[in-house]
């Protein structure tokens, strides 16, 4: 091995302390810089207060929508016990029906259930009291149209006595009333006389009783009109048949109104 000479030692006696073969120190060591931190983190803006009021309003809205008042069902019951009042019995289930899918009390739908029960059994006692008019109307008719005046009286009494008196049954019977006093005038000539008296006698009665079955005819096209407004369209045509077979079979009036009342009784 080659002795180590002073210069490799240096002056302080230690390998590589100087000298020109010594290597250089290292560069110092560079750190990257850091972004700078911000200060505070970025507010949201807040909620105004148009945009509170409008999101309550449309919670409303849904609530009212999903959850129908008070005041609404009392509306749906009141118009379902409008609609039995005018015989519309299927109507107004198919209303009790929608109400038992809501928010209805038992209570209330009790309540409407009595009513439709009460309007039911009026109804049926209005189509049986139209159905009785119409034959003991007919009936009447008929007996003035041959002058059978009792009969005609006997015929309405019966009537009134189970049913009662209304507008059309007083008219009817001031009508038979006047039929009589007519028929007891001295100068009126008795159906008896009619054929075997002279010319004039038989002109007279003729002129009577023409003038006795048009005013029978009129009235029942009159009643028959009535029938024809109420929807009663067989009582119109029964009481057209009679002012044809039994009145005036030649009465364009009656014929043209039977027409009319049978045309609308099929689409009933």
């Amino acid at each position: 091995m080659a002795t180590p000479s002073a210069t490799d030692f240096g002056r302080s006696g230690k390998p590589g302390a100087s000298g020109p073969s010594a290597p250089p120190p290292p560069p110092p060591r560079q750190e990257v810089p850091r972004p700078p931190l911000a200060a505070h983190p970025p507010q949201r803006s807040p909620i105004r207060l148009r945009w509170w009021i409008l999101a309550l309003a449309l919670l409303w809205g849904v609530w009212l929508v999903a959850k129908p008042s008070s005041k609404k069902i009392e509306r749906q019951i009141d118009a379902a016990i409008a609609l039995a009042r005018e015989c519309k019995g299927s109507e107004a289930q198919a209303q009790l029906i929608a109400l038992r899918k809501t928010r209805a009390s038992q209570e209330q739908l009790q309540r409407l259930q009595q009513a439709l029960n009460d309007e039911a059994a009026k109804c049926t006692r209005r189509r049986q009291r139209s159905k009785a008019w119409s034959d003991a109307s007919n009936g009447v008719e008929a007996a003035l149209a041959a002058a059978s005046w009792d009969k005609a009286r006997t015929r309405l009494q019966a009537f009134t006595k189970r049913w009662g008196e209304d507008e059309d049954t007083r008219a009817l019977k001031e009508r038979i009333e006047t039929a009589k006093r007519d028929a007891a005038h001295p100068l009126a000539v008795p159906r008896s006389a009619v054929g075997s008296s002279g010319g004039g006698a038989t002109g007279a009665g003729g002129g009577r009783a023409s003038q006795a079955a048009a005013e029978s005819a009129r009235n029942l096209i009159q009643s028959a009109e009535r029938d024809l407004d109420r929807g009663d369209y067989g009582a119109a045509a029964d009481k057209m048949t009679l002012c044809l077979t039994m009145v005036d079979a030649g009465n364009p009036a009656c014929r043209a109104l039977k027409t009319q009342a049978e045309q609308q009784a099929k689409f009933q």
